[in-house]
C-alpha cells in the first residue's frame, strides 16, 4: 500500500484526471488521479472540511494557519536552493549540463529580483511578505556559493 502511496506521478494529467472522471469524459479505472499539496502542507495542522478549506482559499474565513507561516515563493526558493546545491554537489563535469546550471542560477537570480518586487506591494491578509525578503538574503548567498563551486568545477575539467 506505501508504495501506491509514494508512487511517481505524471501530475500534468494525473491532477486534472480527477476533473474528466466527474464530468464522464473518461474511465476511473484508465484514469489515474494523483494529489499533490506542496510544500505549504506542513502549516495545517488538523483535518478540515471541505467547505472549511474553500472558505480559506476565498478568504470568507480566518485563515486557517499561522501569521508567521512564510510566503509560498520563501518556500519555493528554499526548495530551489536546495535542488540547486544538491545538483552542483552531484555535477560530474559534463560541460553541458555545467553551462545549464549556470543559466539556472541566473534564473534563480532574476526569480528572486521579481520576488523582491512582489514584496514591496500591499500584502492581502495574512500574506508574509516580510518572508521573502528574508529568503532571499538567506538563500541568494547559498545559490552564489554553489554558481562559484561550479566555476572551479567546470574550470578543473577544461
Amino acid at each position: 500500500m506505501l508504495e501506491r502511496v509514494y508512487e511517481r506521478a505524471c501530475i500534468c494529467h494525473q491532477l486534472g484526471n480527477a476533473g474528466l472522471i466527474a464530468l464522464g469524459l473518461v474511465q476511473a479505472d484508465k484514469a489515474p488521479q494523483a494529489v499533490c499539496p506542496g510544500p505549504n502542507i506542513a502549516y495545517f495542522n488538523r483535518e478540515y472540511s471541505l467547505e472549511e478549506m474553500i472558505d480559506h482559499i476565498y478568504g470568507r474565513s480566518a485563515s486557517l494557519v499561522s501569521k508567521d507561516r512564510p510566503h509560498m515563493f520563501a518556500q519555493e526558493m528554499r526548495i530551489y536552493t536546495n535542488w540547486y546545491k544538491e545538483e552542483v554537489e552531484r555535477f560530474d563535469g559534463n560541460s553541458d549540463y555545467g553551462k545549464w546550471l549556470d543559466t539556472a542560477a541566473a534564473n534563480l537570480y532574476e526569480s528572486m529580483d521579481y520576488c523582491l518586487k512582489i514584496a514591496e506591494e500591499k500584502p492581502y491578509p495574512d500574506e508574509n511578505l516580510a518572508s521573502i525578503v528574508t529568503a532571499v538574503n538567506a538563500y541568494r548567498p547559498q545559490i552564489e556559493a554553489a554558481r562559484a563551486e561550479l566555476s572551479m568545477k567546470l574550470v578543473a575539467v577544461a
